[in-house]
């Protein structure tokens, strides 16, 4: 009878895990067949573009307008498509980082200055000195700019952005707030971070999705709040384990940055 019992109990465990495994298999694939619908539709798009430009080629090449709109096309197309398959394979693949030695400061004041001559929002900024660690700047970089037209969208030609940093043991800080339009608790804490979930009308929601995966493949992660119809607050925290020896143990606290401030 016990023998039974035992046997009974490995046979649900084992037909549970089945169970849970094809339920996976069939969500992987959904996701991938949404993926693709999307894809397909954007390919068209590029594809009739390309196709109308062919046509119009041995009637217009001779015309410098036309060459140097076709280049124009080809050009973005060929990002498009780029950026198209970089999207795909972050759903069949796992994202391969490049890690150098970063100043996350230096890499944000990067990516504000791209950002600062192209909407009126009004910039504060409350950096306090960090530690050296090991990140792909590309990836992060693609992790705060999304993040920071994120907020300028939310918060409109004459909102304010206020962008933060913190060494708080064991994380790198990184904050981004705004008092733009907000989300609903249910969106916050039900679909912000999900595949294809988005409060924009043009948007495909891929964009939190993707920069989730970013920072979790850094061993950090990112916390949101917000209050719809004042604004949003997100977190960026990566660990220090990969910190290089030569940050040292005296800037270990919060309170000796603010010292070293001085």
């Amino acid at each position: 009878t016990l023998l039974k019992t035992i046997s009974d109990q490995v046979a649900a465990s084992l037909q549970n895990a089945q169970v849970s495994q094809r339920l996976l298999e069939v969500k992987q694939m959904d996701t991938l067949q949404t993926v693709s619908t999307f894809f397909v539709h954007d390919l068209k798009n590029l594809a009739a573009k390309l196709s109308l430009m062919v046509q119009n080629l041995p009637v217009h090449y001779d015309n410098p307008e036309f060459r140097d709109d076709m280049l124009n096309v080809i050009s973005k197309s060929v990002d498009k498509m780029n950026a198209m398959c970089n999207r795909l394979n972050l759903f069949t693949h796992n994202i391969e980082l490049h890690l150098t030695e970063t100043d996350m400061n230096i890499l944000i004041q990067e990516i504000v200055a791209e950002l600062e001559g192209t909407s009126t929002v009004r910039w504060h900024h409350g950096m306090l000195p960090l530690p050296l660690i090991q990140v792909d700047q590309e990836q992060i970089k693609k992790v705060i700019g999304n993040l920071l037209l994120n907020a300028i969208e939310a918060i409109g030609p004459d909102g304010e952005i206020r962008l933060e940093t913190a060494w708080v043991e064991p994380w790198v800080m990184v904050t981004i707030s705004d008092n733009g339009c907000g989300m609903s608790s249910e969106f916050l804490n039900n679909k912000l971070f999900e595949p294809f979930q988005t409060t924009k009308s043009q948007g495909l929601g891929i964009g939190m999705f993707h920069s989730k995966k970013i920072i979790e493949f850094h061993h950090g992660r990112i916390e949101a709040e917000s209050v719809e119809g004042k604004g949003s607050i997100f977190r960026v925290l990566l660990p220090m384990a990969s910190m290089t020896s030569k940050c040292g143990p005296h800037l270990s606290t919060p309170e000796a940055l603010l010292e070293k401030s001085h």
